[in-house]
C-alpha cells in the first residue's frame, strides 16, 4: 500500500510532509550514490572540487549559505568549524 510504513498491516500511515529543497555543498568524500539520490530528490547540490582544504571549504559554506554534507570527521570539531554561523554541518558515515 502506498504511503504506509508497513504496507500489509497499515499500522503507521506516513504523514503528508511538505517538500523541502535543501541547498547542499557536498564534500568530495561523499559517496556518488548519496549525491545521485539528493539530485534525484530535487535538492540543490554543489560539489566541492577535489583538493579543497577544510578551511577553504568551511569558508565556502559560510559564503554560499549552504548546508555542508561531508564524510570528514574533522568538521565535527566545533572549535575549528563552529556550526552556529552556518546553515548546518552534516557529517555522514556509511559503512559497507
Amino acid at each position: 500500500m502506498r504511503g504506509c510504513a508497513f504496507s500489509k498491516k497499515n499500522l503507521f500511515p506516513l504523514p503528508k510532509l511538505p517538500k523541502f529543497k535543501f541547498r547542499f555543498l557536498v564534500d568530495e568524500d561523499v559517496d556518488a550514490g548519496v549525491v545521485h539520490f539528493l539530485k534525484a530528490s530535487a535538492h540543490d547540490i554543489v560539489q566541492v572540487p577535489k583538493g579543497f582544504k577544510n578551511g577553504s571549504e568551511y569558508s565556502l559554506v559560510l559564503k554560499s549559505r549552504r548546508l555542508l554534507l561531508s564524510g570528514d570527521k574533522d568538521f565535527s570539531n566545533s572549535t575549528l568549524y563552529p556550526p552556529s554561523p552556518t546553515k548546518g554541518l552534516v557529517i555522514i558515515r556509511i559503512h559497507p
